[in-house]
């Protein structure tokens, strides 16, 4: 994509995200809002790799919370708001009674498989636009992706046992963000 036909594809987004955030501003006059300039070459990075994948992983968040996934978890089943959409492939027993059970795996794969799409669509407009970034701010999205998604999921069992689990996961991955918040987790422990 170049510039413009991003900043075409952004510009119903940051709308969105402003009336958002001007809402909880309302709601909450203590609430420091994230607004979004469209012209803003900052704004749009900023709201591509700190703010997207917080509203994303908010949203996986929410969906396995409720021991549901996607089955076809990719960057096309998520608008640029954050939405996860194609709901046809959400699975789980929660809603509909003939489907397995959801299992802590299931929920890595889903993640798992949303953030390696998403990397590759990052590689590709990288390249178009080399002026939004590099690897640097691919690894920024899924850390704050990380980052987001545990703060919205309950933690099973003991902290350690769930440092562990994404240990494993993360080992096999090489995946920068996920290692960096592995180390800050564990220096929290």
């Amino acid at each position: 994509e170049s510039a413009n036909e991003l900043k075409l594809m952004l510009e119903n987004s940051f709308k969105f995200a402003n009336v958002c955030e001007h809402q909880k501003l309302k709601e909450d006059p203590e609430y420091k809002p994230d607004f979004f300039e469209i012209d803003s070459e900052e704004d749009i990075k900023r709201y591509l790799f700190q703010y997207l994948p917080k509203k994303c992983a908010e949203n996986y968040a929410k969906l396995h919370n409720l021991n549901l996934v996607h089955v076809y978890s990719h960057d096309g089943n998520v608008t640029l708001a954050g939405s996860i959409v194609d709901l046809d492939s959400v699975k789980g027993k929660s809603l509909f009674e003939d489907d397995a059970e959801i299992t802590s795996k299931d929920k890595s794969k889903d993640v798992d498989n949303f953030l390696e799409n998403i990397k590759q669509t990052f590689f590709e407009i990288l390249a178009k636009q080399p002026s939004l970034g590099d690897e640097k701010e691919i690894d920024e999205f899924c850390l704050n992706f990380y980052q987001e998604y545990l703060n919205k999921i309950p933690l099973e069992g003991d902290l350690i046992t769930n440092i562990v689990k994404i240990y494993d996961r993360i080992r096999y991955s090489k995946d920068l963000a996920a290692t960096n918040l592995l180390n800050e987790l564990l220096d929290i422990v």
